[in-house]
């Protein structure tokens, strides 16, 4: 398995893949040869599945797990650089409250 990621120490905001910007490697994993799903699958689920036990329970959209989720307006399966754009990024859910829907900005509750 391949697992997307950095280490934090490694991400600052002058570094070339600093924190919140690791999505720009996904169009990478794809030049390299995975599918787009191998790519996606790289950053969502892998990563918990490689921790083992001590993975955080997140990488499913199931119950008990952590609920982050990203709305798109473009199938990144066609697109997968539509997951490195702003613009196409709709609606965000983190720990399974909007922070983003169409497009705007909520305030965390």
């Amino acid at each position: 398995r391949i697992a997307l990621g950095t280490d934090v120490a490694t991400s600052g905001a002058d570094q070339l893949g600093h924190w919140g910007q690791n999505a720009a490697e996904l169009p990478l994993l794809v030049n390299a040869g995975m599918t787009t799903l191998q790519a996606i699958e790289a950053a969502t689920a892998n990563g918990p599945i490689t921790l083992g036990p001590r993975g955080p329970r997140s990488g499913q959209l199931a119950a008990g797990y952590d609920a982050d989720m990203l709305g798109l307006t473009v199938n990144p399966l066609d697109d997968i650089t539509a997951l490195t754009k702003r613009a196409t990024i709709s609606w965000i859910w983190k720990d399974g409250q909007p922070i983003k829907s169409n497009g705007t900005d909520h305030p965390p509750r």
